[in-house]
């Protein structure tokens, strides 16, 4: 630890003399580190970790195919209620099994009213996501199944809406010109789908017809069982309907029911394109990584003569590999810092953008994840760029290198090699790069020029939903008459 230590303030003091030198190297770091940190952060919170759900590989969604109807396995509206009550009656690998629909509520507070995305459950929710709610309590199956006027908020719905008022549980709200009673808050980011409010669906699966297909199920897989398990058995139950339905719905000929976890089921269309951006920005990190590994390598030469004396004096060849790469991390890791900083302010930029995606699951930020991201390739790009420098300059010869330099030689053959094979590099990574990027905009310009088959220009479209307490079925007519005359004039 001494001799650590020791490295480490001489490597410190060296930097310092070479405060420009220095500087160049840490802000191009910063750069490509903290372009990977920020691309980073949103894979992991939008793709890799979206959703807060404890034991995630535990809970999942059940998808449908249907080869007859020419469907792919859908997870999103998609199961009928007694398909939903099959499951949750005959499933011996699955448990806490609910369902719901979507649509929209008009939720009033004060003199101000908005369209709320709204989901209508069978069950509750929160006992199947395996958390509690922030405020309150969840629905029982009986108050969804009765039709009970109680409601859960979203904690951005309570926020935004309410402000943060925890005594809202308890109270009541007016919903489409009904009071319902608050019974809890969502824990943040425990949304699903955009919902920011759930509702009991008042009625009971069983009277719905089997073609009603337009729900989603979730659940928990029980301890002790695997997914392939759950899966066997949602098989044998796809074909115990086919036997027994298959004559009066032909949609059930050679159909499907499959289990995905619940991240699986909900963002595994968008990984393939994650991942490619990860390894386009990896690129970028190589790329300065050949980039510093060029300066220092150049920067060796005026090195050279004290690496002699040293290696004269008693340092063994080890000694100086590790003293040049204790140099070569200090310099990644305050390249590190800078690149926590850019990063910090990139994510909160786009974690604002993203506020205004609807339906978007998981959050953008520095969390501990990203922060041990960014360690680990702040280490790891110090060791990649200085360690072929730190060989070179550590293997010159003694007698030689000291004749050399008391003649005013410079640079050899092997390192002007290791320069030419570094901006080869550089060369490369830049082409690739640079023909990615081409391609991409090239896509880019090609979708923007796609005929509609309209002319989109000076088209606007809105959405309204009249205030149910003060319209009815006439009064909405002449208000709609009403509002298209006053726009075909403007």
């Amino acid at each position: 630890m001494r001799t650590f230590l020791q490295d480490v303030r001489f490597s410190l003091r060296t930097l310092t003399k070479n405060a420009g030198f220095a500087s160049i190297v840490i802000l191009t770091l910063g750069l490509g580190i903290g372009a990977n940190t920020i691309l980073y952060s949103v894979v992991d919170g939008l793709i890799l970790h979206p959703f807060p759900f404890p034991d995630e590989d535990r809970l999942i969604a059940v998808g449908t195919e249907y080869p007859r109807l020419g469907s792919s396995l859908n997870f999103v509206e998609h199961i009928s209620p007694p398909e939903y009550l099959d499951i949750r009656d005959q499933s011996r690998t699955l448990e806490r099994v609910v369902a719901w629909d979507m649509g929209n509520r008009q939720v009033s507070y004060g003199d101000a009213s908005d369209n709320v995305f709204t989901g209508f459950w069978w069950g509750n929710g929160f006992e199947t996501l395996g958390m509690p709610p922030l405020h309150g309590r969840g629905m029982t199956l009986e108050e969804t199944v009765r039709g009970d006027p109680v409601a859960v908020l979203s904690h951005r719905l309570w926020q935004t809406r309410f402000g943060a008022d925890p005594a809202l549980v308890g109270g009541t709200v007016s919903m489409n010109g009904n009071p319902y009673t608050v019974v809890g808050i969502m824990p943040p980011r425990a949304i699903l789908y955009g919902m920011d409010m759930w509702i009991p669906m008042g009625v009971g699966p069983e009277v719905f017809p089997r073609d009603r297909r337009q729900f989603q199920v979730m659940a928990r897989i029980r301890d002790d069982v695997s997914l392939e398990e759950v899966n066997t058995e949602l098989e044998g139950l796809s074909r115990r309907t086919e036997q027994v339905y298959g004559a009066e719905f032909e949609e059930y000929g050679n159909w499907h029911m499959r289990a995905l976890t619940w991240t699986d089921a909900n963002v595994r269309q968008f990984r393939l394109a994650a991942y490619i951006l990860l390894g386009a920005v990896a690129f970028v990190l190589l790329l300065v990584c050949s980039n510093v590994a060029s300066l220092l390598l150049a920067r060796s030469a005026t090195r050279r003569r004290e690496m002699a004396v040293r290696t004269a004096m008693g340092a063994g060849r080890g000694r100086l590999i590790r003293q040049m790469l204790t140099e070569s991390v200090s310099l990644s890791l305050v390249g590190g810092l800078l690149g926590v900083g850019l990063a910090y302010v990139g994510t909160s930029a786009v974690a604002d953008i993203l506020l205004n995606v609807p339906f978007l699951a998981g959050t953008v930020e520095l969390s501990t994840r990203v922060l041990v991201f960014c360690a680990l390739i702040s280490v790891g790009a110090g060791v990649l760029f200085g360690l072929v420098p730190a060989i070179q300059t550590s293997a010159a010869d003694i007698r030689g290198t000291l004749q050399a330099e008391g003649t005013g030689t410079t640079g050899s053959i092997r390192r002007l090699r290791l320069q030419r094979a570094f901006v080869g590099v550089e060369v490369a990574l830049a082409l690739v790069l640079l023909a990615g990027g081409g391609l991409l905009l090239n896509s880019m310009m090609r979708l923007n020029r796609t005929d509609p088959g309209l002319d989109p220009d000076q088209v606007l479209t809105m959405r309204l939903t009249l205030p149910w307490e003060d319209y009815d079925g006439p009064a909405i007519g002449e208000f709609f008459q009403t509002l298209e005359e006053r726009i075909r004039a403007i």
